[in-house]
């Protein structure tokens, strides 16, 4: 936009220079509810979806700046799409709520360094510069049927349906527990126990949370509803880690899993790219 001053912009108006390469190589993917309505095919992106226990679908999230995902199906489905409710903004993300099954996402599509929002612990490269985000603003119908409500970072390795059969792992993790749905900060290093961190927060039913992780070169920055919270976690340098959510109805009843607003990507490619 050579020979126009800033000051002569529109106030709202985007400079093209700050539309840098990474939001052109969708470093990035932001959506808000109820927009477009994901479509839901098989991996090769033209076949119909499967919906067999532990199948992998491919999930098109539209828009100006589109996004894949992988959809890890935790029982067997009828269906699996994701359901746009346009009178209540929010995206049904679990498809076929059914007690003791679920979903997990891996945003990005891939479990490998090829995923846009991959990131290689300690890498110095122009495309792993090594602070990543996932937050993600949600809510759930009944949370007293939460088995899983997890956000977050982990290895890229094959997907597995017990979040803490992971070799690693970092992510903020809602769980009802007796007499509440306790938000909870999980970690997992080199295959070890889970460790739990409690963070003395609830959920009450039809309740937005919203929860961020951010990664600062190996180590996780946990965020609910704006409050930080940190633990002693660090990936292994040279781990590749992929965002992911993760989601189980437990065995006492099902519920609807509602997305309202989700942001990932490249933290330094999000507050670069557009700016006014």
């Amino acid at each position: 936009m050579s020979g126009i001053s800033r000051r002569a912009m529109g106030e709202q108006s985007i400079s093209p220079a700050k539309i840098i390469t990474d939001l052109l190589e969708g470093k990035y993917f932001y959506g808000r509810w109820a927009s477009h309505t994901p479509i839901v095919t098989g991996l090769d992106g033209y076949a119909d979806p499967n919906l067999a226990d532990t199948n992998i679908n491919l999930v098109h999230f539209q828009g100006p700046f589109p996004m894949q995902a992988a959809q890890y199906l935790i029982g067997a489905k009828t269906n699996v799409g994701l359901y746009q409710d346009s009178a209540n903004d929010w995206l049904e993300a679990n498809p076929e709520p059914t007690t003791s099954e679920g979903v997990e996402y891996i945003l990005g599509g891939m479990t490998t360094a090829a995923n846009p929002f991959s990131n290689t612990i300690a890498s110095n490269s122009a495309r792993n510069r090594g602070n990543k985000l996932i937050r993600l603003l949600h809510q759930m119908e009944t949370d007293a049927n939460i088995g899983e409500m997890a956000v977050g970072f982990r290895k890229a390795e094959n997907t597995l349906s017990v979040i803490d059969n992971y070799d690693e792992m970092a992510c903020i993790n809602i769980q009802y527990d007796t007499d509440a749905a306790y938000v909870r900060i999980e970690t997992i290093l080199n295959g070890d126990p889970t460790v739990t961190t409690e963070t003395g927060l609830t959920l009450a039913d039809d309740t937005d949370i919203l929860t961020e992780v951010r990664m600062a070169g190996g180590v996780p920055r946990f965020f609910v509803n704006g409050q930080e919270f940190r633990t002693s976690m660090v990936f292994d340098d040279g781990e590749v880690i992929v965002p992911f959510v993760h989601f189980l109805c437990n065995a006492s009843g099902t519920s609807e899993w509602r997305w309202k607003e989700l942001l990932v990507g490249d933290e330094m490619a999000i507050n670069e790219s557009l700016q006014f």
